[in-house]
């Protein structure tokens, strides 16, 4: 008995000795993890203000898009705006638009709106559009101007020191104003004052003896420093004066620095800056080794103790109530799920006996569960196909819709990603002259993008049935999406109305697809349309209307994105060009438009190879046949 508890003994000496190894390396992982999260508390900290910078940069830049675009110019409307980006709780001082030389006002050289919270209201700085101060002469606003490169960008100047307004250190992040083409016509900008961020920073001192950097490393200017070893006011010094620093040294590193070991931890921020901290590692881990033999000690104590009542109490209190449980789980895994358990014990045996009761009771009600879900996913999946066949009935699926009409054929079809699609396509006569047809997509799938398909397509159908010209019914129909539309959805639609007689064809695109077409049996390409913005994007949007002349035997293809964005297993795309191919590879002196339209879907099917449908594909296609204006 004593040598099998000498053995015993031994061998938990040796799983002590391997555990305290692994706690003593636990314990160091914990105080450099505490480290990396102040630092990476204080790093999301200023990260958030500068996504902040950055979206109301944006938001300035969209309303100034807005402002610059709109046919009457109310200055005190856009005055009050770029006041909105700046009310109690933003981290930005100030900001506001600015417009190159003659942008606003032929001949005005200089034309902006800046605003500021001075702590009490937000006001409106007359004085930056005087020749005195010059902005487009400003260094922020030519380091701004220079790093611009497109829409989304977002530039970010050097820390300078603001001697017009605040005194203080700030950067400015500022985002580009573009017409209807792209061209570059000013920027917004917000101003940050770093001071009080700066300082904040640099008391990040996990020990004593510990240090905090916080520098625009994009621009090479140290913003805060707390190094003791290092002498004068380091602020606005080039990062290169540090012995220690190492521009790619990564996230965590080590470095010998004045006698000491350090850990740094290093945090790369959204606009360039960073934060730096470094920890000497004798006092990151002076706990670790205090602790070290304390807990060699318990533990190998706790371990003799438990050893020795485990031999004990082993027979009485653990072999037999182990046995009393394999039977009873034996039988409940043979399905008897009402046996009763009988252990009233306060260990962990009394509670794996209940825990076996428990699960055993839990069992049976999952069955019964399982049935009610089964039944609950059938009854939704038939509400689903009840969807998606009222789906079906709304769209045009009687072909071909006019047989009487012998100027033209017409065919389309929908095949949604999802059990309801956001697509959708419509034609219609407005009259016994002329021909409507439409094809759209909602920026969302399923049951919500179905129900506002439905919305636009009726609202759509009903403006054009009243003879307005196609780039009216949009313009009315998209003041009537806009309102309410709390989801946020929108709509790219393309719509056409052909004179049936004499083959005009006039067209609206809003932000939709470019049809192709082709002219008297020839090969197809993309028609010329104007781009357009979104249905129910902006209330106040106007939609350019075109018209084109259909011969005999001109062919038009309509679709939705769907189809140029089908992609097979490697993720590669279907494209323009495999589409214009697809429809040339069908004929191309063919009249039969439903031919075409199920060649073409068949091409996309055959190029996703089984790859899952992740958007809806709309076909439509339209052969002008001739009228009566034409013989």
């Amino acid at each position: 008995m004593l040598a099998a508890m000498a053995v015993m003994f031994l061998g938990m000496g040796g799983v002590i000795v391997w555990l305290c190894h692994g706690v003593y390396q636990n314990y160091k992982r914990l105080q450099v993890a505490d480290c990396r999260s102040a630092v990476d508390f204080q790093a999301e900290r200023i990260n958030k203000n500068i996504r902040e910078l950055q979206e109301r940069a944006r938001s300035l830049a969209l309303c100034a898009f807005g402002y610059y675009n709109a046919p009457v110019k109310d200055r005190e409307l856009a005055e009050i705006e770029v006041q909105s980006h700046f009310t109690e709780g933003s981290v930005a001082v100030g900001g506001g638009i600015w417009f190159e030389p003659g942008k606003i006002e032929p001949g005005q050289r200089l034309w902006c709106i800046y605003s500021f919270n001075d702590g009490m209201d937000v006001l409106i700085a007359k004085s930056f559009e005087s020749e005195q101060y010059n902005y487009l002469g400003q260094m922020w606003y030519k380091s701004v101007r220079e790093q611009l490169k497109g829409v989304r960008d977002i530039a970010w100047t050097p820390p300078y020191f603001d001697d017009e307004g605040t005194k203080a250190l700030m950067t400015t992040a500022g985002a580009g104003i573009y017409d209807r083409d792209w061209n570059f016509v000013g920027m917004s900008t917000v101003d940050w004052k770093l001071d009080s961020m700066a300082r904040d920073t640099a008391r990040i001192r996990p020990t004593e003896n510990s240090f905090s950097l916080f520098a625009d490393a994009r621009h090479d200017y140290i913003l805060a420093l707390n190094d003791r070893n290092v002498g004068g006011d380091p602020l606005g010094k080039s990062l290169s004066t540090l012995p220690w620093y190492v521009a790619d040294a990564g996230e965590e590193s080590e470095f010998d620095y004045a006698g000491e070991r350090y850990i740094s931890f290093r945090r790369e921020l959204d606009n360039g800056m960073a934060i730096v901290v470094n920890v000497p590692e004798d006092e990151l881990f002076a706990a670790v080794y205090a602790s070290l033999w304390s807990t060699v000690a318990a533990f190998f104590g706790a371990c003799f103790l438990l050893s020795l009542l485990t031999y004990l109490l082993q027979e009485w209190l653990v072999s037999r109530p182990i046995k009393y449980l394999s039977q009873k789980a034996d039988e409940i895994g043979r399905g008897n799920f009402d046996a009763e358990i009988r252990l009233e014990r306060n260990d962990e045996l009394g509670t794996l006996a209940a825990a076996i009761g428990t699960m055993a009771r839990n069992i049976k009600t999952h069955i019964s569960e399982l049935r009610d879900v089964t039944a609950e996913k059938q009854r939704i999946a038939t509400e689903l196909d009840l969807a998606r066949n009222i789906q079906s009935s709304i769209l045009p699926s009687i072909f071909p819709p006019y047989p009487e009409k012998e100027e033209f054929d017409i065919y389309a079809k929908m095949v949604p990603a999802k059990e309801v699609g956001g697509d959708f396509f419509d034609f219609f006569l407005v009259d016994e002259k002329h021909l409507a047809v439409v094809v759209a997509d909602v920026s969302d799938k399923g049951v919500p993008a179905a129900l506002f398909m439905m919305i636009a397509k009726t609202l759509v159908k009903n403006f054009a049935q009243l003879g307005l010209p196609a780039g009216e019914v949009f313009g009315r129909a998209n003041r009537q999406l806009c309102e309410h539309n709390d989801a946020g959805m929108f709509v790219t639609a393309f719509m056409g109305i052909l004179e049936i007689d004499t083959g005009v064809f006039s067209y609206v695109n809003a932000g939709h697809n470019p049809p192709c077409v082709s002219r008297s049996g020839g090969a197809f390409e993309m028609l010329d349309v104007p781009p357009g913005f979104v249905l129910a994007g902006m209330e106040d949007s106007m939609y350019a209307e075109k018209t084109t002349r259909l011969a005999p035997g001109d062919r038009l293809f309509l679709y939705t994105d769907g189809v140029v964005e089908a992609c097979d297993r490697s993720n590669e795309l279907f494209g323009d060009d495999r589409m214009i191919a697809a429809l040339n590879g069908c004929g191309a002196k063919s009249d039969d438009i439903q031919a075409l339209v199920h060649h073409l879907g068949s091409a996309v099917a055959d190029f996703a190879n089984g790859a899952r449908q992740s958007d809806d594909i709309t076909l439509l296609g339209l052969v002008y046949l001739g009228g009566a204006g034409q013989k």
